[in-house]
């Protein structure tokens, strides 16, 4: 069963036409009594493109200090 949650979501930059956000994103399933999660810090850019806001980027690492997937048992 998947599941997700966003937190510490952050303004880093904003000026006319231009917008970087971050924040940490944490995705995962669980089944037969396990949980496998990984926790990522985003970074998007988005950018004014004919007259409309569109998503320009997007970087992805580990959340500093965490595995890249965890496991518990329920």
């Amino acid at each position: 069963r998947p599941f997700f949650a966003i937190s510490n979501y952050r303004l880093v930059e904003h000026r006319k036409g231009y917008t970087v956000v971050s924040y940490e994103l944490r995705e995962g399933t669980t089944g037969n009594g396990e949980t496998r999660m990984v926790e990522l810090q985003i970074r998007e850019v988005y950018e004014v493109q004919d007259g409309k806001w569109r998503l320009a980027s997007v970087d992805s690492a580990p959340l500093a200090d965490t595995p890249p997937t965890t496991q518990a048992q329920r």
